[in-house]
């Protein structure tokens, strides 16, 4: 894969995760909890939302998922879609279509499949960083023409989180 130094691309915008901020959230609706309301005595926290009785409950940095509402979808380290938010879905279509496809079926991004890629990778490996980068739809629905992705790990199981915000200009 070709890279090149986060120096030589100003749009990418990287943020330190703060260790002791951290949320859990919903896999499918998204509702967000505090870790530190909720203590971290892991046998004692929900692994099922109980809001929705859906989604599987993941922790991530505060900043990996800045509002509750937003849309977003969780990627393996081999690039597989594993869980479409319910806000995802009014961009994407049906969860049942879009699980377990690559992600790049339904996203690409001006700097090339390659960085992105890189970036998913990186945090569904574990890293650490919060990442924004531009991206495009695959099969662009109207009203979804500039976009970026947040891009965090989450876990467990170990993933990356992918939020999706329209781009400010």
């Amino acid at each position: 894969m070709m890279t090149m130094a986060l120096a030589d691309r100003p749009f990418l915008g990287s943020v330190r995760s703060a260790l002791t901020d951290r949320i859990r959230f919903c896999s499918r609706c998204g509702i967000v909890r505090e870790e530190r309301e909720l203590g971290f005595n892991p046998p004692d926290l929900e692994r099922v939302c109980s809001d929705c009785g859906m989604g599987v409950m993941l922790s991530a940095g505060r900043d990996a998922l800045p509002d509750s509402r937003m849309s977003f979808l969780i990627v393996t380290e081999d690039l597989r879609i594993s869980a479409v938010s319910e806000g995802a879905e009014r961009i994407f279509g049906p969860e049942t279509d879009l699980l377990g496809k690559m992600l790049f079926t339904t996203l690409t991004s001006p700097l090339g499949l390659e960085e992105l890629a890189l970036r998913i990778a990186r945090a569904a490996g574990g890293g650490r960083d919060v990442v924004l980068i531009p991206i495009e739809l695959e099969h662009g629905r109207p009203g979804y023409t500039r976009l970026e992705a947040r891009i965090a790990a989450c876990g467990p199981p170990r993933g990356a989180l992918v939020t999706i915000e329209p781009l400010l200009t």
